[in-house]
């Protein structure tokens, strides 16, 4: 049997065509299953990165919501605050007449009707004040310790 050899070279040309294709549906299955698999981990790693960020915003709308209840008790501690500092101002202005009244009756002289009802020789006569205060004796007052000691 001899074959022509246009036949065998076809033949030919056919086998090898037939073994390429072959290879190459291979290597074509062999990229979409790698490029399968890469897709698949980049879901993967898309999904991790979506919880993360959706943990973030969890966290910041816990956190807004923390110095939205910060803020409302700092206004509520500047309103008292407020309220009080109206409070001693008010105060203060009304303590600062009144020392301003007693400084100016303290520095007026003593009405002589207030003077004589008051009067004692101790507090008018320098000789009487010596006197009374020669009487006083250093030992006159027991300590606390002995009179405590004897009325038990």
């Amino acid at each position: 049997m001899s074959l022509n050899p246009l036949v065998a070279a076809v033949s030919g040309l056919v086998v090898v065509s037939a073994l390429w294709f072959a290879d190459h549906s291979i290597m074509v299955r062999d990229a979409a299953l790698k490029e399968a698999r890469d897709r698949s981990d980049q879901i993967d790693e898309l999904t991790r990165y979506s919880d993360s960020l959706q943990q973030v915003v969890s966290d910041r709308a816990e956190l807004q919501d923390r110095l939205t209840d910060i803020s409302r008790a700092s206004q509520q501690v500047l309103t008292v605050l407020d309220g009080q500092t109206v409070l001693i101002n008010r105060n203060m202005s009304e303590l600062k007449r009144n020392d301003k009244a007693i400084f100016d009756y303290l520095g007026s002289p003593v009405p002589v009707a207030i003077g004589l009802r008051y009067a004692r020789p101790e507090t008018t006569d320098p000789a009487a004040y010596r006197a009374a205060a020669a009487g006083v004796q250093p030992g006159a007052v027991s300590s606390a310790g002995a009179s405590a000691a004897g009325s038990h």
